[in-house]
């Protein structure tokens, strides 16, 4: 690797300290050995980084970290290096990943002279198929590139970036954490896209939630990453625009859309999440014919960070931050899961659209509020408490908010039920000892606002409703009955 500033490319000037390379620009240009690192290990061991230096070796195709060549350097800033030697050709096989335990990390980078399709580069390695191709999934079927977006600092916890994430259903940015980045333009740096540019690293990773794997049915068995020649794409850059992290995306490059067929005909929805705390959370979800409504290989990207608050896809008891299903029909409905660490404001939005009809209907329903949104008019605010929440938000395609029609004349906190508020387990008990039939319950506050609705409920004896997530105080439960609409006074603690 040599310094790429002028037409002569110049050896790097490579030095051993942390900070060798903190001060303005030099020629040539400095590099720190300190920081250079690979990895191949167990996820979440920080230890299995290893130095490198300028000196040490790289199997083929292996991604490396590195940190630039000034101080005074903008983070957008770019810089130009000339890589010479032996070009790479044919067939690469990595070092086997293992696909027990925890699941394993690999950092990778393209190992060739020209982009590559991460399409190709997923299905090569997932695809139970013969000519050559894996017979196994060695890899969860989605790439992870770091994006680093602010704060320049050698103090780890003062990194402001995250993974920037992209499978088979598209990609999305990274999270952003900070608000002072939130505000700019380059909010959670930029979505990766079908190409990856010569020299650009990427992390897979083997682990499956073990419930994921019971349900689907699919398993991580690992074994060698292959690169192959038919993944390599003859895609220029416009001239016009600088290489920069993950640059593909940001090239105007005839033909693009048109390489893939099936990937210029996907729609795509991009949901934006800020929370409380001011962390902004991009979601995608992709309508695809061969995705399905359970877990899909290569086309749902399991969330793998641990932020104290965060908005993701939830099924399959399983957290994702993108999402493939088969279509977006007025049927369907897409659950989202929120992470709040202090009650406050959240905002939920649709960030992008990609080939979304103009009369598609796009909705986000809150069955706390009762509430069904339209998102394509604005953006849905209301105020969450602290929690975890997978059953009160849903991305749905229609408004069924069920029409008002006059009601069945109200009994008053009187008749055969009874109420009890349980407050070690968090329910309302209520007793039903004539089997009445109860249609639907409502929880309301003393202003009358609805907070909740309970639907299906059994024809029994005894049925517990959950509370949990409520605030104390004063609430009236409305129980629809075959007998009328009956009320009770509860008061949760």
């Amino acid at each position: 690797m040599m310094d790429g500033t002028t037409s002569t490319p110049a050896k790097i000037n490579f030095g051993t300290t942390y900070n060798h390379a903190d001060a303005g620009f030099t020629s040539p240009r400095k590099i720190s050995a300190y920081w250079l690192h690979k990895f191949h290990g167990t996820a979440n061991n920080y230890f299995r980084w290893e130095h490198i230096g300028s000196t040490g070796a790289l199997q083929v195709g292996e991604g490396y970290s590195m940190k630039g060549t000034s101080g005074s350097a903008a983070i957008l800033d770019s810089q130009n290096y000339t890589f010479r030697g032996l070009p790479n050709n044919g067939t690469i096989l990595m070092e086997t990943m293992n696909a027990t335990g925890t699941g394993e990390n690999y950092l990778l980078g393209n190992p060739y002279p020209s982009a590559i399709d991460a399409d190709e580069f997923i299905l090569d390695n997932m695809r139970d198929v013969v000519n050559g191709r894996n017979t196994s999934n060695v890899f969860n079927g989605t790439i992870y590139f770091w994006s680093h977006f602010a704060n320049k600092t050698h103090y780890l916890e003062e990194y402001i970036g995250g993974y920037a994430t992209y499978n088979l259903s598209g990609g999305i940015i990274a999270v952003a954490i900070d608000d002072r980045i939130n505000a700019t333009e380059d909010e959670g740096g930029r979505i990766p896209q079908q190409f990856i540019p010569v020299g650009q690293g990427f992390f897979v990773n083997t682990h499956l939630d073990p419930e994921i794997v019971n349900i689907s049915n699919i398993t991580i068995h690992g074994g060698q990453v292959t690169f192959r020649n038919n993944q390599r794409m003859f895609i220029t850059e416009n001239d016009t625009k600088k290489s920069v992290f993950h640059s593909q995306e940001k090239k105007e490059i005839s033909g693009i859309e048109d390489s893939n067929t099936s990937k210029a005909e996907q729609q795509r929805i991009w949901l934006k999440f800020k929370s409380p705390k001011g962390y902004h959370r991009q979601i995608l979800v992709t309508a695809d014919p061969n995705a399905t409504d359970n877990f899909d290989l290569g086309y749902d990207a399991p969330l793998i960070e641990n932020n104290v608050e965060d908005m993701y896809w939830y099924f399959n008891n399983n957290e994702f931050v993108i999402q493939g299903v088969e279509d977006f029909n007025v049927e369907r409905e897409l659950q989202l899961g929120v992470k709040i660490k202090e009650q406050g404001v959240v905002k939920i939005s649709i960030d992008r659209l990609g080939n979304i009809a103009e009369d598609q209907e796009i909705f986000l329903k809150d069955s706390l509020t009762g509430t069904i949104h339209n998102l394509k008019n604005e953006p849905y605010t209301t105020e969450v408490e602290e929690g975890v929440f997978t059953d009160r938000f849903k991305l749905v395609f229609k408004d069924d908010t069920p029409v008002v029609e006059p009601e069945d004349p109200v009994v008053v906190d009187d008749g055969p039920f009874k109420v009890q508020y349980l407050n070690e387990d968090r329910i309302i008990l209520i007793k039903n000892p004539e089997l009445i039939k109860v249609n639907r319950i409502y929880l309301n506050n003393l202003s009358g606002q609805q907070v909740h609705v309970y639907y299906n409920i059994p024809l029994t004896i005894k049925e517990e409703l959950p509370v949990e997530r409520f605030s104390a105080g004063v609430y009236i439960l409305k129980l629809h009955t075959a007998q009328g609409i009956i009320t009770k006074k509860v008061i949760l603690q």
